[in-house]
């Protein structure tokens, strides 16, 4: 059986001190960042700190008439391109563009300018937590990583299970790693769950109270509209990132390791992904 979220953060944390991370190649300005699930969320982290725009698969052809646009295309993904969007993407700007991944051997390597390649844990499927906290890393390699885990550490993880669903209401800032809680919720321990800025979160989202739910709130201590909250504080996004997933994998049962395993094979036939090593 795989180990639980909650043991990978700390891993992660033991590795990140150790890893070597890459420069990275992206200079400010006006840059295209895509990506897909949490790595759509890392690209708008990279997008918040070298400047750019953001687009997923739901609208990332629109841009290809742009390509003269921008200084730089960025393709961020883990495992270095199993959906065809991404080969679709590097094919349409002829090649020109940077990918950031945790691949040894990326399916789309061959179709890029350049490979950026990030240190991970063979990361059981759907966890990719070394995979984007390595990343997120290294836009402050300097950051004080035992911060991080005193800081874990000294967290009394609540019992998620009693919750048939868990909005995740960030500050405006933090608003990818809503995300990524969010569907690591959903994903890891399959309760309904959702990410929103406190800004697009104020929209009708909490006009009900409702026992069964609880809202995980990132740097938001004072977040008055839900009944039931849960508060994760910290000053950067990998912090929010591994306490939050730390808070999930301690909620995580065998049964439900098992359920992911079974599901991602299935799935992972039946739209024909293609790994590197990483998942």
């Amino acid at each position: 059986m795989i180990e639980t979220l909650d043991k990978y953060v700390l891993k992660t944390l033991d590795n990140l001190e150790k890893w070597k991370l890459p420069e990275i190649p992206i200079k400010k300005g006006f840059n295209l960042f895509v990506g897909s699930g949490n790595a759509f969320q890392t690209a708008k982290i990279y997008a918040n700190h070298f400047g750019g725009v953001v687009a997923d698969t739901t609208y990332y052809k629109n841009f290809f008439r742009h390509a003269d646009k921008f200084d730089q295309i960025i393709i961020v993904s883990a495992s270095g391109g199993k959906e065809k969007e991404w080969l679709e993407t590097a094919t349409a700007f002829k090649g020109n563009c940077t990918l950031l991944t945790c691949a040894k051997n990326p399916p789309i390597g061959p179709h890029v300018k350049k490979v950026v390649t990030f240190p991970c844990l063979e990361d059981p499927p759907s966890y990719n937590t070394s995979t984007y906290a390595s990343m997120i890393h290294a836009l402050d390699p300097k950051e004080d990583l035992s911060k991080i885990r005193r800081y874990i550490e000294s967290i009394r993880a609540p019992n998620l299970k009693k919750y048939s669903f868990i909005p995740v209401i960030s500050a405006n800032e933090n608003e990818p790693v809503a995300q990524m809680c969010a569907t690591k919720i959903r994903e890891t321990l399959g309760i309904g769950s959702v990410g929103k800025s406190v800004a697009e979160g104020m929209h009708g989202w909490f006009l009900h109270k409702r026992n069964d739910e609880a809202a995980l709130c990132l740097n938001l201590p004072d977040f008055a509209s839900a009944k039931n909250k849960i508060n994760i504080n910290y000053p950067s996004n990998l912090g929010l990132l591994l306490a939050g997933y730390y808070i999930v994998g301690k909620n995580q049962t065998d049964a439900l390791s098992q359920e992911i395993l079974d599901s991602y094979k299935r799935v992972s036939q039946a739209v024909g992904w293609k790994f590197g090593n990483v998942h």
